[in-house]
């Protein structure tokens, strides 16, 4: 019973961590883009973004494999959003469109064009 609580406890951890490296990255990358990340937020900011893609490839295989029904063919969440977007409907299950467009409006809201249309 004790693995059940720590499988329930680690999933929601890595759900919300990535979550919230998510938007500490995003928003010193948009100081960054603006030059006015300092230096102090830059040495904090390097280390989370190395362990943010790491929990960001992880969620892609838990909550990805989980929430579009298939296996990743690629390493990031936002990749496989990418590609459940731009595809044509009638080659994807317009289910897959409908979560991706969900996931696109939001890491957008955080990051505008974080994930783009072709």
């Amino acid at each position: 019973m004790m693995w059940l609580l720590w499988l329930i406890v680690s999933t929601a951890g890595l759900f919300w961590g990535t979550c919230i490296l998510f938007i500490a990255v995003m928003q010193c990358k948009t100081l960054y883009d603006r030059d006015e990340l300092t230096l102090f937020w830059k040495i904090i900011i390097i280390p989370a973004a190395v362990v943010g893609i790491t929990m960001d490839c992880l969620f892609n295989v838990v909550f990805g494999t989980i929430v579009f029904r298939e296996l990743p063919r690629e390493w990031l969440f936002s990749h496989r959003v990418y590609r459940h977007w731009n595809v044509a409907p009638w080659k994807e299950q317009k289910r897959n469109v409908a979560i991706a467009q969900f996931f696109v409006t939001n890491l957008n809201l955080i990051d505008p064009g974080h994930v783009w249309r072709d």
